[in-house]
């Protein structure tokens, strides 16, 4: 599959959220928040690398 939408490349970071301590619909909120977290961390980090690398 290439990862392409109207032409234009991009990529889906998912995360899961359920954690081994906090399963379930009980803590789905406080998961989401954490699990979102951790997405925006991997994405910031990889655009960074990405301006790094174009920036040499």
């Amino acid at each position: 599959m290439d990862p392409y939408v109207n032409s234009v490349p991009f990529l889906a970071v998912r995360c899961v959220a359920d954690t081994d301590e906090h399963l379930g619909a009980c803590n789905f909120e406080a998961n989401c928040v954490r699990a979102s977290r951790i997405a925006r961390d991997i994405t910031v980090a990889l655009l960074e690398e990405l301006v790094r690398k174009n920036t040499k």
